[in-house]
């Protein structure tokens, strides 16, 4: 026989922490009179009577003991009532279910009489004091929580290879974990929120959505629930149930340039304006890592993407659009009428550069470029032919360096090209203003002055162009505005796309201009 022990009420969080410390290894049942013990009689005995019992510590039962009281109100002083007699399993309904009122999720226990030719059977034994003593002396292992069964023992298993009978170990008893989680650990739902605050939980659900349909009052209590409990809607439930998602993604060549910073901002603007959040990725103008963003994209059904493409072939948005989620390309003119894009006329900005240095009266001009394979590049350095055409110098006149990146250290390592070249020329356009900033710092380092020994004209006119340590001259793009106009093209095919109304795509083409600095008045 065994006990089903009480913790006292003022001792429980004590309890708690012992048991979760490892110094109390008796399974736990929380019941809704309170936490409940399965405890050998022998072993709390000889703990009330501070004697010595067979196979039982009695010094670790006394140190135990204070922390349980007797189940029927009785004084310390008086001899314990077995909790057996209070307390019963109910074996007629199944393995682990005990009646009565439980806590929620908890093995639950029940007051009054166990059922009739059905005698209570042991919880075991403590670890490591020994086997305890089903009815029939034998020694074994009985589960409280399983199904009824024969008092048949379980085999015994020896301790040691050849042993006696007598040289057995039985199991110890199955330890129900008592899990003590953190408030802040336990996840908060919309009908926790809607009984903190003692409202429905549409109620709530309009707070959140709708919060000028609630009065005032009303609004005030859910919204303190709702800050008091750290509740946050879950994204994913709300998607399911609209049908739709309320982020938009935005994939670009390059995060470390500050245009593309800027193309972020404007598109960020657009979409809070809707209700709608962005979430940017780098593709770092590489058409594996272009396809694997494209591809959580779908998986995330995201409302819409805006695509700088880094995929000269086109595979990438072709594959994409098999998902049918509208996109729009940004930095780049759509070649057909199955897309939105935003762009500048980079043709027009690379001949107000290459203009420029040609009206400063150089005839020499070396043009630094990036990937062979972006649109951008491409465009700009035929503007610059235009113009040199236009002043009637041929394409010997622009020497191109190519580079593999569009970031400072590529624009660093074609400074130290250009500086080795035989003929050097007297001025240089860059695809991009990091390009160009690398170009001045290889420049100074070799103590070629800027713009008396060579002049150079960037592209995109970011912040830093204008703090650099000669003033750069650059072709300025309206990238906040370029973001903008792409984000409201693409919520505008969303909106149109589940009305009646087709939505028709258009190709913006913004003109960009020159910013005339330092770097380029000299004239030679």
């Amino acid at each position: 026989m065994c006990f089903l022990l009480k913790v006292r009420a003022d001792r429980l969080g004590e309890y708690r922490e012992r048991h979760a410390a490892g110094r109390h290894d008796y399974p736990l049942f929380p019941h809704e009179d309170g936490l409940l013990v399965g405890y050998l009689e022998t072993g709390f005995a000889a703990a009330r009577a501070g004697t010595e019992a067979t196979g039982v510590n009695a010094r670790r039962q006394a140190e135990r003991a204070p922390f349980f009281e007797s189940p029927d109100g009785a004084r310390p002083d008086e001899p314990m009532k077995p909790l057996a007699e209070v307390f019963h399993l109910d074996r007629t309904a199944g393995a682990g279910h005990l009646p009565g009122r439980p806590a929620a999720g908890a093995p639950a226990f029940t007051r009054g009489a166990r059922p009739r030719g059905r005698p209570p059977r042991p919880l075991g034994h403590e670890r490591g004091h020994g086997p305890a003593r089903p009815p029939g002396g034998k020694a074994g292992r009985y589960d409280p929580l399983g199904p009824p069964r024969s008092p048949a023992p379980r085999p015994l298993r020896p301790l040691v290879p050849g042993g006696g009978a007598g040289n057995v170990k039985a199991r110890p008893p199955p330890v129900v974990p008592l899990e003590v989680r953190s408030p802040m650990a336990q996840s908060v739902g919309i009908k926790d929120v809607a009984r903190a605050a003692g409202v429905s939980v549409g109620t709530v659900s309009n707070v959140i959505n709708r919060p000028d349909t609630v009065a005032d009052e009303t609004r005030a209590r859910v919204q303190s629930a709702i800050d008091r409990l750290g509740y946050v809607r879950s994204e994913s439930a709300r998607q399911l149930r609209a049908g739709r998602s309320r982020i938009m993604g935005l994939l670009v060549l390059d995060m470390g340039n500050p245009f593309f910073v800027d193309v972020a901002r404007g598109a960020e603007r657009a979409a809070r304006a809707a209700g709608l959040g962005v979430m940017v990725c780098n593709s770092a103008q590489n058409a594996a890592e272009e396809a694997d963003y494209l591809s959580l994209f779908a998986e995330q059904r995201v409302r819409g993407v805006l695509l700088t493409p880094a995929d000269a072939t086109g595979r990438n948005i072709e594959s994409f659009r098999r998902h049918g989620i509208p996109f729009v390309l940004v930095d780049r003119v759509a070649e057909g009428a199955t897309e939105c894009s935003v762009s500048v006329d980079d043709v027009a900005g690379g001949a107000l550069a290459v203009r420029h240095l040609v009206d400063a009266g150089h005839r020499s001009l070396a043009y630094v470029s990036g990937p062979p394979g972006l649109n951008q590049v491409r465009d700009r350095r035929a503007g610059a032919l235009n113009a040199l055409a236009e002043a009637g110098l041929g394409p010997d006149a622009l020497r191109e360096l190519p580079t593999e990146r569009l970031d400072v250290a590529a624009g660093r390592d074609a400074g130290a090209r250009l500086l080795g070249l035989a003929e050097r020329p007297t001025a240089v356009f860059c695809a991009n203003d990091l390009l160009a900033l690398g170009v001045l710092q290889a420049l100074y380092a070799a103590g070629v002055t800027v713009p008396d020994d060579l002049a150079i004209v960037g592209y995109d006119d970011i912040e830093f162009a204008a703090a650099a340590a000669v003033p750069l001259t650059s072709v300025r793009q309206p990238a906040v505005t370029m973001g903008a106009l792409a984000a409201e093209l693409l919520l505008e095919e969303t909106e149109q796309g589940e009305g009646s109304r087709a939505h028709e795509h258009r190709r913006v083409v913004l003109q960009p201009e020159l910013v005339v600095r330092r770097s380029s008045l000299a004239a030679r």
